[in-house]
């Protein structure tokens, strides 16, 4: 089983947080001690999502061993334009806190047999992404018996199915009928490019950063050989921010969740998504 999840932007106040996470903070003696994130309804929520696509995940796996790729965006970073920017805390360490404790509740099962985490978007994981490479340490410290790694961008076989997965890629689509146009292109382009470099084509492509949930398949015949290959932008864990309100133009709602793609004998079986959206708008009745 490939599990992904990515975009969890944690110390952003609209974010997910395990409500459990403590970080340093000052406190009465005008020392730092570990406290309670605190965190607020909106953080709430998302945690609630983030536990029942945890739960759905290891009822669909079942005793099947899981690979889990985190790709990018593990955490919010620091201040944009001299501004906090509705953060938690911008301290790194903090924030690299609370995404490890988001992140444990999965990683913690002994089912989950590698991890895979993927560079992220500069300004989201501090001076030359250490937010990145803390946390993949981090998890290769409390997990020695499984395979943690952090890259760039990975070609990876799982059970003889070839993944090709990294942080950014297209746009979901800013229009309802315009979903997933821009991920077959990019897909199709990719297929080409394998054919003629004479490497093997991959049969998943997996993006992350837009924040939105897309899904394509492209059939590309070579004489009597047909390839398959399946296109994926995994939704994010955080709702729409002031600066996500203006790059998005208003969307109307946002989608969380998570991938899981079960692989047998080398092919794609199932594709599984566990995800909930929310309508963003107020909704009110004026005088």
């Amino acid at each position: 089983m490939i599990a992904v999840v990515n975009d969890l932007h944690c110390g952003s106040e609209l974010a997910v947080c395990n409500p459990d996470t403590t970080i340093y903070k000052w406190d009465e003696n005008n020392k730092r001690s570990l406290q309670s994130v605190d965190a607020n309804p909106a953080q709430r929520y998302l945690w609630g999502v983030y536990t029942w696509c945890a739960a759905e995940l290891f009822k669909f796996a079942k005793t099947a061993p899981i690979h889990l790729i985190i790709n990018g965006d593990y955490t919010d970073g620091g201040i944009w334009n001299s501004m906090p920017m509705d953060k938690v805390t911008i301290s790194e360490s903090g924030q690299v806190r609370i995404a490890f404790d988001v992140i444990n509740h999965i990683a913690k099962h002994k089912q989950v047999k590698s991890m895979r985490f993927t560079s992220s978007t500069a300004g989201h994981a501090f001076n030359s992404n250490s937010a990145d490479y803390a946390l993949a340490d981090k998890f290769a410290e409390k997990y020695p018996e499984k395979d943690i790694r952090i890259l760039e961008h990975g070609l990876a076989q799982v059970g003889g199915v070839y993944i090709d997965y990294a942080h950014h890629g297209p746009s979901a689509g800013l229009r309802q009928w315009l979903k997933g146009n821009l991920m077959y292109l990019y897909v199709k382009d990719i297929i080409a490019q394998s054919k003629d470099d004479g490497e093997r084509i991959p049969q998943v492509v997996l993006r992350g950063h837009s924040h939105g949930r897309v899904q394509v398949c492209v059939s590309a015949w070579f004489g009597d050989d047909v390839s398959e290959t399946w296109g994926f932008t995994v939704p994010s864990f955080q709702l729409i921010t002031p600066f996500g309100r203006k790059v998005m133009k208003s969307e109307r709602k946002i989608t969380n969740g998570m991938l899981a793609i079960e692989v047998i004998d080398g092919e794609i079986g199932r594709k599984k998504w566990f995800t909930k959206s929310k309508r963003m708008p107020v909704e009110e009745k004026l005088l």
